[in-house]
């Protein structure tokens, strides 16, 4: 690997033609990338912009010289990478296995394949970890998951970050929508028994709060954060100060969610926000129609999203800088951020060069968008997987993803 595969996977990365939701922001204030030599690649912005290290740190490289010579439909049947497993095979719905690579420069795995198996039931997944044909299982709920950890014995490990739990609010400063009145808002947060929601719905596997892409230990925390209290009686309050419902001409709000646990965690609030007198209507859509939703912008006053809800469950991050840009500046592709100061903050915070300054200025970005209630943290929680007994310690990577820390599973 050299620093013409990183310019290649750069460039490729930040091009018109790609379709990364992340691109346009790289594109925004690159100016041009060049190779100095073979081991130094150069970036270069047109304003100051030290955050870029966040994901250039993240960005997984693709080989030049092999992704030109076979195009990008071969490259995609059979990838190649720089770490430490190599491709096998894949097998569309089914399956795809990979072996180790016994010359990685960093780390050789101990075990020779991995297998990865897409089983869309839970009650199959569970009996095959039972039989011993698996021996990591994903996405077991709550309840599934303390049984067969205390009653059977198997073990589980927490990979990468907490999960955050989130709620947002797309297009408030143009819908008619209760949802465009911040009292509003404020009264579903405080409507909300996040501590029983840790100890009942998730059985002492979660946490209060959290906040969009932040957990503790996040770039800019600040440890005096709290998640807002339960009060059901100043959310009455708040709604009645708004007017609500009687003084929107438009009174419906809908809460957007797909198929699987995140239903469950909807008809939760759907309970506590009826208890202060909000009505909530669930509305089941496919991966794809919420997707087009949440992922492209679209602030028309009668645009599906706008003045209705969005849930987001998925593993914190320890930068949240360009996520934030997603969720609260004026051109996020959440359709959530229209304020002039955060806009100023969020450029203030991402263009310090004094690495102090800007931590300092990030937390104040972050303290203030969370007055706007665009997006309310629910609940942070662990993010566990079952293992069977086949498996010995996780050693490398697990604060990452269970890709990146697959390599470091040592044998029993």
């Amino acid at each position: 690997m050299t620093a013409h595969d990183v310019k290649f996977t750069v460039d490729r990365f930040a091009s018109e033609e790609s379709t990364n939701p992340w691109s346009q922001y790289l594109r925004n204030n690159l100016n041009y990338t060049e190779v100095v030599d073979d081991y130094t690649f150069r970036y270069h912005t047109n304003t100051p912009e030290p955050t870029l290290l966040v994901p250039f740190a993240w960005t997984r490289i693709l080989p030049k010289k092999y992704f030109e010579e076979v195009g990008q439909e071969e490259f995609r049947k059979r990838p190649v990478g720089s770490g430490p497993w190599k491709f096998v095979e894949h097998v569309p719905e089914t399956s795809f296995k990979l072996e180790a690579n016994t010359e990685h420069w960093f780390q050789v795995p101990e075990f020779q394949y991995v297998v990865d198996l897409q089983v869309p039931e839970e009650m199959t997944r569970i009996s095959m970890l039972r039989t011993g044909e698996v021996d990591i299982a994903l996405g077991i709920s709550t309840d599934r998951l303390v049984e067969l950890r205390d009653k059977e014995g198997f073990r589980t490990v927490q990979i990468g970050d907490p999960i955050i739990w989130s709620i947002s609010f797309p297009g408030t400063w143009v819908t008619n929508k209760p949802t465009g009145d911040i009292r509003v808002r404020q009264a579903m947060s405080l409507a909300i028994n996040r501590q029983e929601i840790c100890d009942t719905f998730y059985q002492g596997l979660a946490k209060p709060g959290g906040r969009w892409y932040m957990h503790p230990g996040s770039y800019g925390w600040d440890p005096s954060w709290q998640a807002d209290p339960y009060d059901p009686e100043r959310a009455k309050q708040l709604l009645e100060e708004a007017g609500y419902p009687h003084a929107f001409a438009d009174q419906t709000i809908k809460y957007y969610v797909t198929e699987g646990p995140g239903v469950d965690q909807a008809q939760l609030l759907q309970g506590y926000w009826a208890a202060v007198g909000i009505d909530v209507q669930l509305e089941i859509v496919d991966s794809v129609q919420w997707g087009g939703m949440f992922f492209v912008r679209n602030t028309e006053p009668d645009a599906p999203n706008v003045g209705n809800i969005f849930p987001w469950s998925f593993s914190s991050t320890p930068n949240s800088v360009y996520h934030s840009a997603n969720m609260y500046t004026s051109t996020g592709v959440h359709s959530t951020g229209n304020d002039q100061k955060a806009d100023a903050l969020y450029v203030r915070a991402t263009t310090e060069r004094d690495f102090e300054k800007a931590r300092q200025y990030w937390t104040e970005f972050r303290e203030y968008v969370e007055t706007l209630y665009y997006n309310v943290g629910i609940v942070m929680i662990e993010p566990n997987v079952l293992i069977s007994d086949k498996l010995g310690e996780f050693t490398t990577f697990k604060h990452l993803f269970l890709y990146d820390a697959l390599a470091g599973i040592k044998k029993p």
